[in-house]
């Protein structure tokens, strides 16, 4: 299975991919989507 990395934020990746192995392993069972989190934006720059 390939894996593609999608831009954003880590927490957002592992939830998406948290989501996809539970769709897997599930099957037919109906799992909602990851809810989507607002984004920060944060200035790590000075």
């Amino acid at each position: 299975m390939k894996v593609i990395a999608i831009n954003g934020s880590p927490r957002k990746n592992a939830r998406s991919m948290a989501w996809l192995l539970k769709t897997i392993d599930a099957g037919k069972e109906k799992i909602p989507v990851p809810v989507e989190e607002d984004r920060v934006m944060i200035n790590f720059i000075r």
